[in-house]
């Protein structure tokens, strides 16, 4: 029986990333930088995003005493979607956790100014493909 070339393909990825973990193969790690908008709350993920090993923002004083600026980084906690649906509204302030969800990440409580973001993350397999 002949496949077709989508079908050996879609096969031929699936076993791909089922013997990379299988074999304890680690994706190679990467960061990615952004701001969070005063009153939003949802962020695009990285299109060759896996999975997360940590998300930090960083808020900045707004102080006007040079010897007083410092930047404190906080790591978020990752949460998931059902403890983010049972959040009460309006939450707004300085974020302290983050929820994954399709392909994008949630900040609760959802920021108040721009601040720094920093995630890092590990990528997927590259996609094996039949050009011809």
């Amino acid at each position: 029986m002949d496949w077709a070339l989508s079908d050996a393909s879609f096969y031929a990825n699936l076993g791909l990333q089922e013997v990379a973990q299988q074999s304890g193969h680690i994706s190679k790690e990467a960061i990615a930088v952004s701001s969070t908008t005063s009153g939003e709350n949802r962020y695009a993920l990285p299109s060759d995003f896996d999975y997360s090993t940590g998300l930090t923002l960083f808020v900045g004083s707004n102080s006007t005493n040079t010897l007083s600026r410092m930047t404190t980084a906080i790591s978020l906690i990752a949460r998931d979607s059902n403890w983010a649906d049972s959040r009460s509204l309006p939450d707004d302030g300085t974020p302290e956790h983050y929820v994954l969800f399709n392909t994008f990440f949630e900040l609760y409580p959802s920021p108040t100014s721009a601040w720094s973001l920093q995630l890092r993350y590990t990528t997927k397999h590259p996609t094996l493909v039949d050009s011809t």
